[in-house]
């Protein structure tokens, strides 16, 4: 079973906002993690206005990190575009991608978006893997994580700062 994940990712007009920073640590994170995860096998990204550090921010990583080897390096698929867009556009792109290609999952991720450590959040790629032979699977068209912030572990979630700070 071939997967791929696919990144819609705008980090913001103002560089020097905490917003922009605050997205661009999660997208540091998702694409350390989406890189070195053995059953990704392309992490294509819709990058909106990047500018040349952001562009290297995919090729190098932050000072003190391991440095990605160049088999992860090659797994990284820019899709660029100068013109900041709707989330949508850019989705249908990379859904036009994903389409034309041969992989059997496409993982369909915002910028901004990490996998949840609990309730097996990083597990997903390899659990998918798993049932994919499941006759009942090709029923399947989509599934939405669970995302504490939005749905019902909002109370656990602002109550436990470690699990909040660390997610």
């Amino acid at each position: 079973m071939k997967q791929a994940a696919f990144i819609v990712s705008f980090l913001g007009d103002d560089r020097s906002s905490v917003l922009y920073e605050k997205r661009l640590s999660y997208h540091r994170r998702q694409l350390r993690y989406l890189l070195t995860e053995k059953i990704i096998e392309r992490v294509y990204v819709y990058a909106q206005c990047y500018n040349d550090a952001e562009r290297s921010l995919h090729t190098v990583c932050e000072a003190g990190e391991v440095e990605l080897s160049s088999r992860e390096k090659q797994k990284l698929v820019l899709i660029e575009s100068d013109q900041p867009q709707h989330p949508g556009i850019g989705r249908n792109v990379l859904l036009k991608e994903f389409y034309s290609s041969e992989y059997d999952w496409g993982h369909f991720i915002d910028n901004d978006s990490i996998l949840y450590d609990h309730f097996f959040g990083k597990n997903v790629f390899v659990n998918l893997e798993k049932v994919a032979d499941d006759p009942q699977m090709r029923f399947v068209a989509g599934f939405r994580p669970i995302i504490p912030r939005h749905e019902a572990f909002t109370a656990e979630y602002e109550a436990n700062k470690e699990v909040r700070d660390n997610s």
